[in-house]
C-alpha cells in the first residue's frame, strides 16, 4: 500500500466508535504493519474489528493494550509502517512449550526487513484456575534479526508471575498468533500436567 488517506493537523486520539479519515489512515498502517482489521475494511469506522487490530498491534509492540491510538500508538504505528526497509514479519520458529521450568519458544522474521532489538517477540499472561487474569508482560528481541533469521530462544520464569501451587495456562500473542499452555506449580517447580 503506497498511497495513505490525506490528513491533516494534529494527530487525534481515536477509539471505538470514531470515524473519519484519521480512522482510515490509521487502519492503513494497521494494514501496513500486518495488523488488518478482521474483515480487511479500510472504511473509516472504529469498530470492535478496529479496536481488536489495534489492541494486537499495542501488544506485540510492547504499549499499553487498551485499544485506544494515543501519542504512543501513533509514533509506533506510523515507525512500523513507514521505515521503508521492507516488511516485518516474526512468526513461531518453536511455538511455545513449558521447558526447563519456564515457558519458552523462538521466532522467526519471515519478513524483507530486519526487526530492531527490542521490538516485541510475544506479549504474554497467564491464568489460574478461576480463570483470574494474572499479568504478565511483552519480551523483546535481545538483537536485531535480520530476514530469514531466528532467535534465539525467549522465555519467561513462571514461578515469578505464579509462585503458588496450582494448574493454570498462559498464552503468548505473536501478532495475530496466540498460543495457549497448560501447566502446574508445585513445590516451587513448574511441570506440564
Amino acid at each position: 500500500m503506497s498511497q495513505y488517506h490525506e490528513v491533516t493537523g494534529d494527530h487525534p486520539v481515536l477509539q471505538r466508535w470514531a470515524s473519519g479519515e484519521w480512522v482510515s489512515y490509521a487502519q492503513q498502517l494497521l494494514t501496513s504493519a500486518g495488523y488488518p482489521p478482521q474483515d480487511h475494511q479500510i472504511d473509516g469506522l472504529f469498530g470492535p474489528l478496529t479496536q481488536e487490530a489495534v489492541r494486537d498491534f499495542q501488544g506485540a509492540h510492547g504499549l499499553t493494550v487498551d485499544g485506544i491510538i494515543g501519542p504512543a500508538t501513533w509514533a509506533a504505528l506510523e515507525s512500523s509502517s513507514s521505515n521503508g526497509s521492507g516488511s516485518l514479519q516474526l512468526e513461531y520458529a518453536a511455538a511455545p512449550a513449558i521447558q526447563g521450568g519456564g515457558l519458552q519458544w523462538t521466532v522467526r522474521n519471515s519478513g524483507t526487513g530486519p526487526a530492531a532489538a527490542g521490538e516485541s517477540a510475544g506479549s504474554y499472561e497467564m491464568y489460574d484456575s478461576n480463570n483470574t487474569t494474572i499479568p504478565g508482560g511483552s519480551v523483546p528481541l535481545a538483537s536485531e534479526l535480520a530476514p530469514g533469521t531466528e532467535s534465539g530462544t525467549l522465555g519467561v520464569n513462571l514461578i515469578e508471575h505464579t509462585p503458588n501451587d496450582g494448574s493454570y495456562q498462559a498464552s503468548v500473542q505473536l501478532g495475530n498468533d496466540i498460543h495457549f499452555v497448560d501447566y502446574l506449580v508445585e513445590h516451587g517447580s513448574v511441570r506440564t500436567p
